[in-house]
């Protein structure tokens, strides 16, 4: 590797780190004083970076507050291609989906409060739609590749996905709804199987 490639490689690195460093501030001071009432100033102080700085990572305070959406969008995408090939496509978005259930595993309390967050505000419940726009679209690229098959098929992958999805989020939000005390995976289950008996 030449000394300009590590360079910009250790460059790249920081960045993302700075990035993470800025969403996970953020999301600690939304959780503590609400996302309306903290302030960037707030966000950026204790890690000595300006606000300029900030908005040269994130558009928008939403914004903040989805950073982790590009990282689960990936691991999404990979979760679905690994998918058995004759698996039916609902089940594949289903199990794809799924994996997703190891962040609730890993911090409970967390996860509750992010629930509640991104639907504290009318912004950042629109963010969180736009959000999962993204994980529709990506995940219905993937459908397609897996059903191979003209313009018809495409709409199915969409159709697909988009079922899938809504059924989680319906999932997640009835685990919310029980403060956190229901099982999250029959919440899910649930929610799957609902959508299997309309089907």
């Amino acid at each position: 590797m030449r000394p300009d490639q590590r360079h910009e490689g250790l460059r790249e690195k920081r960045k993302r780190q700075l990035k993470s460093e800025l969403s996970r501030q953020a999301i600690q001071q939304f959780i503590k004083k609400g996302f309306v009432e903290t302030t960037i100033d707030e966000i950026v102080e204790p890690l000595g970076v300006s606000k300029r700085t900030l908005f040269r990572h994130f558009a928008t305070k939403e914004d903040l507050l989805f950073a982790w959406y590009e990282e689960l969008t990936t691991e999404l995408i990979e979760a679905l291609r690994a998918r058995p090939k004759g698996e039916p496509p609902f089940e594949s978005v289903c199990e794809a989906l799924r994996t997703l259930l190891h962040f609730y595993d890993a911090d409970a309390k967390w996860a509750l409060a992010m629930v509640r967050l991104s639907k504290a505000t009318p912004s950042l419940l629109g963010k969180s739609f736009e959000k999962r726009s993204i994980w529709e679209r990506e995940l219905t690229k993937v459908l397609r590749v897996r059903l191979a098959g003209g313009a018809g098929r495409a709409l199915e992958a969409r159709v697909v996905v988009a079922a899938a999805l809504a059924a989680f989020t319906c999932g997640i939000d009835e685990w919310a709804e029980s403060q956190g005390k229901a099982n999250i995976r029959t919440c899910i289950d649930r929610a799957f199987s609902a959508v299997r008996q309309i089907a």
